[in-house]
């Protein structure tokens, strides 16, 4: 066994002083050319770079294309489908300026004489014809609308403010299809001379109230043409019942007329000639007229209509009791 030697502390102070002197040897710093290739340092700790995402643009350049052309060609079926049904369900505006044989009858300032102007809207896809005819000499403004939904035709008088409902006559009125049909074809349609059939109607009492007329019986626009004024439902005077009618009135126009020659019940309207004795207002019920008639062409024929109001009814059915 080698024993240890134990130095002495001088011995300790050499050997250090010994390996100062070989640090104190090295330079402080070393002059590096700038030529000189040096190594890469690396840190202790190794540092993973992330990986870049590849993005495969030819790939995705033609997704965006098929999305633009299928965009594209809804695009297209969409406007079509547009215009198929704008079609289909459009409105059709016609301008009629029909001829009717005894227009004679009636005076009027219109230059052309014979005819009755008329603007007619179509709308086949939701089943009406809604016509709008000016203030004339023998008649007011009127509009009429016939709803082939429910068969029923409104007719409402703009300066009376009264709207009068009844059946729709398929005989004289023509249907949507046909009607726009025909004027396609041929455009004289709408200015041809036309024979006049003459309707006779009496108001039905009591007065149509707004809760009937928006019941659904009376489908969607005839409700909305009514709104706000006095509506009645109208029928047709029986033929049997159409001579006595006719009697009557004409026993009050005579009437009015003999009170007219005598000087009494004179007012200021009484300036005012009506053409023919069926139209002359009466005075007895409020200024009020017992008889409406109008013009209207509706497709098939020139209709002359005549309703015999409220006022009418009361008075001939009074009229009736006393006999």
């Amino acid at each position: 066994m080698v024993k240890p030697s134990i130095l002495p502390e001088g011995g300790k102070k050499e050997a250090s002083k010994e390996a100062k002197g070989t640090e104190a040897s090295l330079p402080a710093f070393a002059v590096i050319p700038l030529g000189t290739d040096l190594p890469p340092k690396y840190d202790d700790c190794t540092v993973e770079a992330a990986p870049i995402p590849v993005v495969n643009r030819p790939r995705k350049l033609g997704v965006c294309l098929c999305v633009s052309m299928l965009l594209t060609l809804l695009l297209i079926i969409g406007l079509a489908v547009v215009m198929f049904l704008g079609h289909a369900s459009g409105k059709y505006q016609f301008r009629c300026g029909v001829g009717y044989g005894d227009y004679k009858d009636y005076p009027s300032s219109h230059e052309d004489r014979g005819t009755l102007e008329e603007e007619v809207e179509v709308d086949p896809f939701e089943g009406y014809e809604q016509i709008e005819i000016p203030e004339q000499d023998y008649c007011e403004r009127l509009t009429i609308l016939h709803d082939f939904t429910v068969n029923m035709t409104a007719y409402r008088l703009r300066r009376s403010q009264v709207c009068y409902v009844t059946f729709l006559d398929k005989e004289i009125v023509m249907g949507p299809d046909e009607f726009i049909e025909r004027a396609e074809e041929n455009p004289q349609f709408l200015t041809d001379h036309y024979e006049t059939v003459h309707e006779t109607y009496r108001v039905v009492l009591p007065e149509l109230t707004p809760t009937s007329l928006n019941s659904g019986r009376f489908g969607f626009y005839i409700p909305m043409l009514c709104d706000g004024v006095e509506s009645y439902w109208i029928e047709k005077i029986p033929e049997d019942e159409l001579e006595a009618w006719e009697a009557y009135w004409a026993s009050q126009d005579q009437e009015d007329s003999e009170s007219r020659e005598d000087g009494h019940d004179q007012d200021d309207d009484d300036d005012f000639e009506l053409p023919n004795p069926e139209h002359r207002r009466r005075r007895a019920v409020g200024g009020a007229s017992d008889v409406k008639e109008f013009l209207a062409f509706e497709g098939h024929k020139l209709s002359k209509f005549k309703i015999y109001t409220k006022e009418a009814v009361e008075a001939f059915k009074k009229a009736s009791n006393k006999n």
